[in-house]
């Protein structure tokens, strides 16, 4: 009887090591608060807004420096700093740098990226403030300047980005909802808060830098409040015997069990070797991130500006410098529902969101060829189109944040790859990115340049001219 009573016990402690051994291995997430959620949508508005006020902006400062051919450089060198800091990212953080040096990073190099804006507007004349004395540096420097600080800029929001979405593995999926949903609305608050600060308040751009430097702090305390949380609440034994039924194995087991359990490794750093590995657990994944990225910047960097080129009517709407914004704020509020709605459900087809995004490619491509909304003498089809780009939106968002949910909490993908494979992937999108930028460049010099759009001078008020003759 005695031999027999061991024996079960042995079997229980048996059990309860299992238990705790399968509970660490799953990694069980932490519950989400509102507070927790509201935390990370800033983080995710904050670290994004960068490069949407520059998208905002870019225009204004190459005008301004009198720099007008170089206007599309500022937001390309700034998705070139993206590239590099993935780079970086995987090269020299993961798995070397802890949270409060890749936090401490980040927030400094945000505070550098927008003060050298703002100092390329007090030391460099521009054309809003002609200066009695002559200034210490040419125009052009100014330009070259803001250029810099948008590389910065552009680097340390991809930093960012990986840095939040590791973070948020250890939560519930309403974490990574909520930070995507940030995401998405910096790209509507971005364009919004430099409408009001420059055009309602007058300030010229590089004031504006100076009051985003103010957001740095705050992003700082925001995100570290978060990993302080994560902390306090990642001691796996206690967490385990808190939720464990009553009279579990787990419930039952001593402290000493618990601590004798094998913790998960670290994450790997990029090597050529690891890079092998990443592919083969998560090429499913890389790809659709990197087609989806692709195929959207074709639209929204592309299409969208050549469809909205030639004016249908006189109207307000009709008018690119505004439609072009209303426009990316619609693209951007499918995106922001999308990307928060992991919160809710997830996709694991992901091919599926990919597959209907290269049709939204398709059907912008066919527009901009076309011309169909110019020749059309109404402003109707820009309405469709705004609520198409909601969809386009949807698209881009809903795969963004179940390629990051997989990248988190798919079994096929071991815990020390993860980390990885996230800077791998923003490293591939940021090169299809610049890809598909490059590709809808060469369309609009060739097929889709104004000239053969609309022979033989390329004046597209010959459509309009056309069909008034036509109504008589």
């Amino acid at each position: 009887m005695a031999e027999g009573r061991e024996a079960t016990g042995a079997a229980a402690e048996g059990k309860a090591e299992e238990f705790l051994l399968d509970a660490v291995q799953r990694e069980l997430p932490l519950p989400s608060s509102p507070t927790l959620t509201a935390r990370a949508t800033f983080c995710g508005v904050v670290n994004n807004a960068s490069f949407c006020v520059l998208l905002g902006a870019s225009q204004e400062i190459a005008k301004e420096f009198s720099q007008k051919s170089f206007q599309p450089l500022i937001v390309n060198i700034s998705t070139a700093g993206s590239v590099i800091g993935v780079f970086f990212s995987s090269r020299v953080m993961v798995g070397r740098m802890g949270d409060f040096s890749r936090l401490s990073f980040v927030t400094i190099g945000n505070l550098i990226g927008y003060f050298m804006i703002g100092l390329a507007y007090r030391v460099s004349p521009w054309y809003r403030t002609p200066q009695e004395e002559e200034s210490s540096l040419p125009a052009e420097w100014g330009f070259w300047l803001c250029t810099l600080g948008a590389f910065i800029l552009g680097f340390v929001q991809s930093v960012g980005e990986v840095m939040n979405l590791a973070l948020y593995r250890s939560f519930s999926p309403g974490m990574l909802g909520s930070w995507g949903a940030g995401t998405g609305l910096a790209g509507i608050v971005g364009p919004f808060m430099f409408i009001l600060l420059h055009d309602a308040l007058g300030l010229d751009v590089g004031e504006i830098a100076f009051v985003l430097i103010g957001m740095a702090p705050l992003y700082f305390l925001a995100f570290w409040s978060i990993i302080k949380h994560r902390n306090a609440r990642t001691q796996r034994p206690l967490l385990l015997r808190a939720i464990a039924p009553e009279g579990s194995p787990a419930e039952t087991c001593d402290n000493e069990s618990a601590a004798n359990v094998e913790v998960k490794e670290g994450s790997v750093s990029f090597t050529v070797k690891n890079l092998v590995v990443v592919w083969k657990f998560c090429y499913v994944v890389l790809i659709n991130m990197v087609a989806v990225y692709a195929l959207e910047y074709m639209i929204t960097s592309g299409f969208l500006q050549t469809v909205t080129a030639c004016a249908p009517t006189s109207s307000w709407m009709a008018n690119s410098d505004n439609n072009n914004p209303l426009l990316w704020a619609m693209y951007n509020v499918g995106v922001t529902l999308s990307r928060s709605s992991v919160s809710c459900f997830r996709i694991q087809r992901i091919w599926i969101l990919t597959l209907l995004q290269a049709l939204n490619v398709l059907v912008w491509g066919l527009f901009a060829s076309t011309q169909w909304i110019a020749h059309w003498h109404s402003d109707t089809p820009l309405y469709i189109a705004a609520v198409h780009m909601v969809w386009v939106g949807f698209m881009g968002g809903a795969c963004y944040s179940n390629c990051m949910y997989l990248f988190n909490t798919s079994r096929n993908i071991p815990d020390k790859y993860r980390e990885l494979g996230i800077n791998m992937g923003f490293f591939f999108s940021n090169i299809g990115i610049i890809s598909a930028t490059g590709f809808v460049t060469v369309l609009k010099s060739t097929v889709l340049s104004q000239s053969t759009l609309f022979p033989p001078d390329g004046n597209c008020t010959m459509v309009q001219t056309s069909i008034s003759d036509a109504d008589f």
